[in-house]
């Protein structure tokens, strides 16, 4: 499959050829580009499919975005050094062979940003606020480690959740290391830090004082608010699992037929829009909103590509 790159050189520079040679690996972090949309690779070499004319689809959409173009005082006139730049290159690319990740259809598209995207979440005072006190940070702290603590108790092997049978048993091993006041359960990495004698009673009777600890300052767990959102693509990650590239291909990023409508972000109806679907609830306790929020996020993102695009960070030519 034929692709086209274009470059471009800023009027005071000379245009140095694009070869193996000029090449320059870009710097590949999580934490997205600096200078660009979040989800790309800053100094990354971009593509999209060459028609048989030499034409592609990301020369269709910056001519739309020139003769679609609405000035505003921040930005009087369209400038765009791609159209006339004559610094074309092109590159025939086989995905199997160039380990190229192809995303072709919108469920792709959130299997992939579940699977290479990093997500977080942070507490908050209330559903509409961005703040969070320190009462409330410890609340919410003390709730998700109780959550990690009932869920190792509930999916104990059956010999283990024997040994919490005998309820008299339980209560006085409790109530005597209560009044000893021994040390509470703590967690590593987020996970139950299981001590080298193994599961015995007295470990199962300390996460349950834990728990038992954690809900006297969690309180009503209804009034603990987090917002969830999404970060940036995992490149490191992508690297690790061998790809050379990332493909959003035509099937995904389609241009659109429809009319020009200004009531939608300029620039983005030069492109179908897509469903990806209902965003899965990854690190539990989002809200609907914020669920809805990185869905929009993601596609508006392949509408704000303008084209189908090809993510090189590695040279895969001969």
């Amino acid at each position: 499959m034929r692709f086209l790159h274009i470059a471009t050189t800023k009027e005071d520079k000379p245009h140095v050829p694009l070869s193996k040679e000029t090449f320059r690996r870009p710097h590949i972090n999580k934490d997205g580009a600096m200078y660009m949309h979040g989800f790309n690779m800053d100094n990354a070499l971009y593509l999209s499919q060459a028609y048989p004319n030499g034409e592609s689809d990301w020369l269709i959409s910056r001519r739309w975005h020139e003769t679609n173009f609405v000035p505003s005082r921040s930005r009087p006139t369209f400038e765009d050094s791609w159209i006339p730049s004559p610094h074309r290159y092109y590159f025939d690319v086989d995905f199997k062979e160039h380990h190229i990740y192809v995303i072709n259809t919108p469920e792709e598209l959130l299997n992939f940003y579940i699977k290479y995207c990093g997500f977080s979440q942070r507490p908050i005072n209330g559903p509409t606020e961005r703040t969070c006190s320190p009462e409330n940070k410890r609340r919410y702290r003390l709730y998700k480690m109780n959550k990690i603590l009932i869920d190792f108790i509930t999916n104990l092997s059956p010999s283990n959740r024997a040994k919490l049978d005998d309820i008299t048993t339980v209560i006085h091993i409790k109530d005597i290391r209560n009044r000893r006041n021994m040390q509470l359960i703590k967690l590593r990495k987020m996970k139950v830090d299981i001590p080298r004698k193994g599961i015995n009673l007295e470990f199962l009777v300390d996460i349950i004082r834990t728990i038992e600890f954690n809900e006297i300052i969690v309180g009503d767990p209804s009034n603990i608010y987090t917002q969830t959102y999404i970060m940036h693509i995992d490149f490191p990650r992508m690297v690790a699992d061998g790809y050379n590239g990332l493909y959003y291909s035509r099937n995904l990023v389609r241009q659109n037929t429809e009319p020009f409508d200004d009531t939608i972000k300029h620039g983005y109806n030069c492109v179908a829009k897509i469903d990806i679907g209902e965003m899965p609830d990854l690190l539990g306790d989002t809200s609907a909103e914020d669920l809805l929020e990185m869905k929009r996020e993601i596609e508006d993102y392949i509408r704000w590509l303008g084209s189908d695009t090809l993510i090189l960070w590695e040279w895969i030519f001969d």
